[in-house]
């Protein structure tokens, strides 16, 4: 997950998601149902090169595009400020890119997509597909339970299992003892009801 080891965050797609529902809105709730992920650091999910980091408007939210090779490429979208990125440059998997904001938009929530080719594809994350997505949509501050692993990989999608001359690209999270005590906060507080942790 493009977040730091150890958290839960909630997966939530709707009709009408760009570029389509396969994308996923990322946000981290309290026990007492508040948004908690303004700030949070956001992770490159791979390795991987900077594709682009702009601000779209008129809508003003702030992206950053990684080109992971073999046609993968990740969106992180709605970051709290313009990253010091260039394009072209390399990222380390679990690099911090940004952080967690809700520019061109109001709730503070991480918009993250995988795509293959071009084209969205369902996530997975240490070698399972969410359930969010096409098809399966889950609504904001009710979504899909996500807790990121503290080792394993993490696959880009199940997409290129129908295309084995592809090679597969595979995502692992920071083990959380990798992870400076100023780049991750313990929550304190239980999530709502049971995560799913999703583990290799």
């Amino acid at each position: 997950m493009p977040v730091a080891c150890g958290q839960t965050w909630e997966a939530s797609t709707y009709n009408g998601h760009w570029p389509n529902q396969n994308s996923i809105d990322l946000g981290e709730w309290s026990a007492n149902d508040t948004n908690i992920g303004q700030g949070e650091p956001v992770l490159a999910s791979a390795a991987g090169t900077v594709l682009d980091v702009f601000t779209d408007l008129p809508a003003g939210d702030i992206r950053v595009y990684l080109d992971h090779g073999g046609g993968w490429v990740t969106h992180y979208i709605h970051l709290e400020s313009v990253p010091p990125l260039v394009i072209g440059q390399h990222v380390a998997q679990g690099e911090q890119i940004g952080r967690v904001g809700n520019t061109g938009t109001v709730e503070y929530h991480l918009h993250y997509t995988q795509l293959a080719d071009g084209n969205a594809v369902r996530s997975e994350f240490n070698g399972q597909l969410i359930d969010t997505g096409v098809g399966n949509l889950s609504p904001w501050g009710n979504g899909e339970k996500l807790t990121s692993a503290t080792r394993g990989a993490v696959s880009l999608s199940a997409a290129v299992k129908s295309r084995p001359w592809r090679t597969k690209n595979t995502f692992s999270p920071v083990a959380l003892a990798t992870v400076p005590s100023w780049f991750r906060r313990i929550a304190s507080s239980k999530p709502r009801s049971a995560p799913r942790t999703l583990l290799p």
